[in-house]
């Protein structure tokens, strides 16, 4: 399933890594893109 998660603090990365580990497409937005980067630096 592909599913967005708009938020990056940390509930939305909570959320995000759950889903991802369940075989979930994600697609996370968040105001500020360092977030996001800290995130796909960490795979």
């Amino acid at each position: 399933m592909r599913i967005c998660v708009i938020g990056a603090g940390a509930g939305g990365r909570a959320f995000s890594s759950f889903l991802a580990s369940k075989g979930h497409s994600i697609s996370l937005y968040n105001r500020s893109f360092s977030r996001i980067y800290d995130i796909i630096e960490q795979g």
